[in-house]
């Protein structure tokens, strides 16, 4: 198929021009019924729907699945019909076969939806055009698509595959970046992913626990009796005791500061409400009691973050930062949490914020992990999967807190534990949500303290080696221009 400001089809030359746009559509119908007869004739409504030219978004391009082909003769490449029509061919039946080895009890309205997606990517390669934006999308997704070929993890090649027929663009900046975050990951992944039996793998459930009895019960004698005591079997003076004390005092102090929001009058209006207010009021006492006992450098003071100016030159700043020192290598701070607030309360139109931040805090987490990586040569890649990055971010009266992880590296996974509603009235529901915000922060301190705990002991590896050079797999993150 020799392209030029034409696309030849098979039925003749179509150009860009309506007339001719007109003419392509009235051939593509018969050649879809065609191709789908010939692989089962119940079939056919499918494949019309799959690769009808309006389905496909054509404009001044056809799309094909496989990206748009541009009438640039610059963008376009050399195919000839024949081949494409086998190709198209040979990739439904593959996938027909692999639908019937499928589990019977999936949606088929799902497979459907994958199908469009994958149908034809087998033997086609994507046409983006050279300049501009669509090429720096087109760089990025080639750096993904490479992984497939350098991972023995399943998953990994998995999520590598799928990038190289993804409906992608420049808004995509996590995906791009090798970042998937499970609150808003494309549904089209999902099904990928169903389909090779590893979502359930991928998409691995954060269980919280209950709070413990006691925890618990000291919450209702501070909220319903004003009774904050710490139970006196915790004031003999040894170790344990002492650190108990703490954690019930940065709790005391936790629940008092939410209680003083029922009392103050700058929250029974709704007028916007300072970032820097909230943090003060509600975000710091929720820190302060997840890091409580935890040897973790706090900084409030929006400071650039070191990983981030250090690797890619950007000075990325974050509401707050929480690192650890290396004992070892005494300049290196292993940066394990960020937070981003995101306008404080009321403020209007913040939607585009919320997912800025998002996505920012997201690229913060992979570029402060990949520092902590090139510390280590290969042989530490178990241990490293181990050690969470922990990102939270506050957006109108909630806290949403979530973790990011390599297990499928170098792909970043991030995960919420809970989107939490902060109570700043005094009402009937206002001990239940105190109750379920410790609880997250309760399990979330767990975490915290098991990925410090993980950090020390790979820490005092440090000497024993001579850190590798370059990181032997990795996404660059993408930034949108």
């Amino acid at each position: 198929m020799h392209c030029t400001n034409a696309m030849h089809t098979g039925f003749g030359s179509v150009s860009s021009s309506p007339v001719a746009l007109h003419q392509r559509d009235a051939h593509w119908p018969w050649l879809c019924f065609i191709l789908a007869s010939c692989i089962a004739p119940t079939r056919c409504t499918l494949a019309l729907a799959l690769f009808h030219p309006r389905q496909l978004h054509c404009t001044n391009a056809m799309h094909t699945g496989l990206g748009s082909v541009s009438s640039s003769p610059v963008a376009l490449h050399h195919i000839q019909s024949h081949s494409i029509y086998l190709m198209i061919l040979l990739s439904i039946s593959t996938l027909w076969k692999k639908f019937d080895l499928a589990k019977m009890e999936r949606n088929i309205e799902d497979f459907f939806k994958f199908l469009k997606r994958e149908a034809i990517k087998y033997n086609l390669q994507k046409c983006v055009k050279i300049h501009g934006v669509r090429s720096k999308v087109h760089e990025a997704i080639k750096e993904i698509l490479n992984l497939s070929k350098n991972s023995n993890d399943d998953v990994t090649k998995f999520l590598s595959g799928w990038i190289d027929f993804a409906d992608v663009n420049k808004y995509n900046d996590s995906i791009l970046s090798g970042i998937f975050d499970l609150r808003t990951i494309p549904r089209a992944i999902q099904a990928h992913l169903e389909l090779r039996g590893v979502w359930d793998l991928f998409n691995e459930e954060i269980v919280i626990p209950e709070l413990p009895e006691e925890i618990e019960a000291h919450i209702e004698r501070v909220v319903l009796n004003d009774d904050d005591r710490i139970p006196k079997k915790y004031y003999d003076n040894t170790n344990y005791n002492k650190l108990k004390k703490e954690e019930y005092r940065a709790l005391n102090n936790l629940i008092r500061k939410i209680m003083n929001l029922w009392d103050n009058p700058t929250y029974k209006r709704v007028n916007v409400i300072m970032e820097s207010t909230w943090n003060h009021d509600a975000i710091a006492p929720m820190i302060e009691y997840i890091l409580c006992n935890v040897k973790i450098c706090r900084n409030w003071e929006n400071k650039i973050v070191k990983s981030s100016s250090v690797t890619r030159g950007k000075n990325k700043k974050g509401d707050f930062q929480g690192y650890k020192q290396s004992i070892i290598k005494k300049s290196y701070d292993y940066e394990l949490m960020f937070e981003e607030t995101s306008y404080g309360p009321n403020h209007p139109n913040n939607t585009d914020h919320v997912c800025g931040d998002r996505v920012k805090l997201a690229k913060i987490g992979k570029v402060s992990f990949e520092s902590i990586y090139k510390l280590f040569p290969d042989q530490y890649n178990k241990q490293l999967k181990d050690v969470n990055i922990f990102l939270i971010q506050s957006h109108d009266y909630h806290v949403t807190f979530s973790i990011m992880d390599y297990r499928f590296f170098p792909f970043g996974r991030v995960r919420s534990l809970e989107n939490i509603y902060v109570p700043v009235e005094d009402g009937p529901n206002s001990l239940y949500y105190i109750k379920k915000m410790i609880k997250v922060l309760y399990y979330y301190r767990t975490l915290v303290e098991k990925t410090v705990k993980n950090v020390d002991n790979i820490d005092k590896q440090l000497g024993s080696f001579t850190p590798p050079t370059k990181i032997r797999v990795t996404v660059p993150v993408f930034d949108t221009p």
